[in-house]
């Protein structure tokens, strides 16, 4: 897996940080079947951590960081700190945690997902997979 970006700057640093970090996959992918210009909410099981992330991985085995928010330090509510594109996705805080909001999905809008959550001690810890397809015969 690589992560790639169309900003460069922003995930310049989380590729370092990443790469001075422990990684964990805690579960398996769920299957969630869209069609064309919906609009969508993937759940993040993760709500314990400081930031939540969102990855994408296309078909051709790229991943890259949509969305990254990190929970304020007096009310403990999650604020927005990079997204790839603001138009296209928002977050949703439930039940303490980020859920990822994709408006209007197309075709590069398929395939994995994944949630992770980073602590202080920089360890990250992914929810499970979620692998977005379009319905049968759309």
């Amino acid at each position: 897996m690589k992560l790639v970006s169309s900003q460069s700057q922003p995930n310049l640093g989380l590729v370092l940080s990443l790469s001075q970090t422990h990684l964990e996959l805690i579960s398996s992918s769920d299957l969630r079947s869209v069609s064309p210009g919906e609009i969508i909410t993937l759940h993040c099981s993760i709500s314990r951590d400081l930031e939540i992330l969102w990855f994408h991985q296309n078909s051709e085995q790229q991943m890259k960081l949509l969305v990254s928010a990190e929970r304020g330090k007096l009310d403990k509510s999650f604020f927005i700190i990079f997204n790839i594109n603001e138009d296209h996705y928002e977050i949703s805080e439930i039940s303490s945690s980020v859920s990822l909001v994709i408006n209007g999905v197309n075709d590069t809008d398929l395939g994995l997902y994944y949630c992770g959550g980073r602590n202080k001690t920089n360890h990250i810890q992914f929810s499970e997979t979620i692998r977005l397809i379009f319905n049968s015969g759309k």
